[in-house]
């Protein structure tokens, strides 16, 4: 009986022993460097680098000589059209020869503003390719080098919502909730964002 008793106590402390080397990779594992995640604002990002400052003033400049042609166009029509109504007689040759031109510089005008619209849109969308591949390269080149196997969008909610539902569909969207501002890899990011810009806008200029 004794014997037996003995043997049961040495099992219980293989296991035990067993379950706590167990134990003591696990958590090993869990502070392992390699297996941590970092977040970065990609909101931030898309509004505060250089590149993107620099691009949105340019965008900006663009707009607005977009709508000076356009106001230039609509004040030719509005021209052609007073002529229309208060000078040329309906039914003659010269009516005719200037109603053809108003509706022209209408379907011109039209044609543009649509034209500049599909422009911006497809720049926009060419240009976002381009630097969110940029920004993957920084961030997988500092997780590599820090030790992060996984970033995440930090994903900031709105302080306003539209309504319940929309703010509902907000929270229920989120991807992360908290993160300490260890792990926050954004400023790094921006940093190597806006020096690779830098060498970029060098080299164009030499």
């Amino acid at each position: 009986m004794k014997r037996i008793t003995i043997l049961l106590v040495l099992l219980v402390l293989v296991l035990v022993g067993g379950y706590g080397y167990r134990l003591s990779q696990a958590q090993q594992a869990g502070s392992n460097p390699g297996s941590r995640m970092g977040v970065i604002d990609m909101a931030k990002v898309l509004s505060e680098c250089q590149e993107a400052l620099d691009r949105e003033k340019l965008i900006g400049e663009k707009r607005q000589a977009v709508r000076s042609k356009l106001s230039e166009m609509a004040e030719e029509a509005s021209n052609l059209r007073q002529e229309l109504e208060n000078v040329l007689k309906p039914g003659t040759a010269e009516y005719h020869k200037q109603l053809q031109k108003w509706f022209d510089q209408m379907a011109l005008q039209e044609a543009y503003e649509k034209g500049q619209t599909q422009a911006f849109t497809a720049d926009a969308q060419a240009w976002m390719e381009v630097f969110y591949q940029k920004v993957e390269a920084e961030v997988a080149a500092l997780a590599q080098q820090q030790g992060f196997s996984l970033v995440l969008d930090k994903d900031r909610l709105p302080l306003t919502a539209r309504s319940a539902s929309e703010l509902s569909a907000l929270i229920r969207t989120r991807k992360v909730i908290y993160a300490d501002s260890a792990l926050d890899l954004t400023s790094q990011v921006m940093e190597k964002l806006d020096a690779a810009y830098q060498r970029e806008k060098a080299a164009v200029t030499r």
